[in-house]
């Protein structure tokens, strides 16, 4: 779904200790486990509003691990291990993530009471997310791609069922050594910080990037804001593509986009609330 480019100078982050202590602390306020199930070929976890899928199909569940699931209605946290480095086979890109809303191939899981979604841009919604995590990654001969990213849908329909096909993708890159689809739009600052904005079509649909120029693995921010931000950018190729405030939000994804490589990311604070 996304094309990953190798850049250079990636830094590979180890794990901070503070990482452990502050899962720790969330896990002692009394998280609520949730419920595991298979759907197809993949294994999900789901509680009132957030659910996750392993993105497990077809390959050994060996290669990539989703453990560790814990919530409360309002967060999610949870750890994915993948190790792809002696496979000796190319699995492609794969997402493993936390879906709130319309996702790929799923039935409506959840009704708009429990997730603010859909809702159409022209409605002035606020939509803030918060994500605390911590990355490692281990790159192989054949080269490790990743991206951590929000990844965010948009129909015209305001009511799309599974099967329905997207308008709109808006991915937020906080961490990733990887190229976004498309090519570079412009530099842009949102909430006070700075991002290159990328663009491009895939498949029926157009997607927009905003890869984070100074990284981190700590961030709060409103999907809102760059929402809007679309909306009355007077740039040509963004104009051109018709997104406007008539367009629905569907769904809210975050998670780890890997490729080859080995790694681990540890989600221990994950939150998105539309209001």
């Amino acid at each position: 779904m996304k094309y990953l480019t190798r850049t250079t100078g990636a830094k590979f982050v180890r794990i901070a200790s503070i990482a452990g202590l502050a899962l720790a602390a969330f896990v002692s306020a009394g998280p609520v486990h949730a419920t595991q199930y298979n759907e197809g070929e993949y294994t999900v976890w789901d509680n009132s509003k957030y659910y996750i899928d392993d993105q497990s199909g077809g390959y050994p569940t060996y290669l990539q691990t989703v453990s560790n699931m814990s919530s409360t209605n309002s967060r999610m946290i949870w750890n994915v291990d993948w190790n792809f480095s002696n496979s000796g086979v190319n699995y492609g890109l794969k997402y493993p993530a936390v879906h709130m809303g319309w996702h790929w191939g799923y039935p409506a899981h959840y009704p708009s009471t429990t997730t603010g979604l859909p809702t159409q841009l022209a409605a002035g919604k606020t939509v803030s997310s918060v994500w605390n995590f911590a990355f490692a990654n281990t790159p192989d001969n054949n080269w490790s791609g990743y991206d951590v990213a929000w990844d965010c849908w948009f129909h015209w329909n305001g009511a799309p069922t599974w099967q329905n096909q997207p308008n709109y993708e808006l991915m937020i890159w906080p961490y990733s050594n990887s190229q976004p689809v498309g090519s570079k739009l412009e530099n842009v600052t949102i909430g006070g910080q700075a991002y290159e904005l990328w663009g491009g079509p895939v498949n029926s649909w157009y997607t927009f990037s905003f890869r984070k120029v100074n990284q981190t693995q700590s961030i709060s921010l409103k999907i809102s804001d760059f929402t809007n931000y679309l909306i009355n950018d007077n740039n040509t190729a963004v104009k051109n593509t018709g997104f406007n405030k008539w367009v629905y939000l569907t769904g809210v994804e975050a998670g780890v986009e890997n490729y080859n490589g080995s790694g681990h990311l540890y989600n221990w604070w994950y939150q998105s609330d539309v209001y």
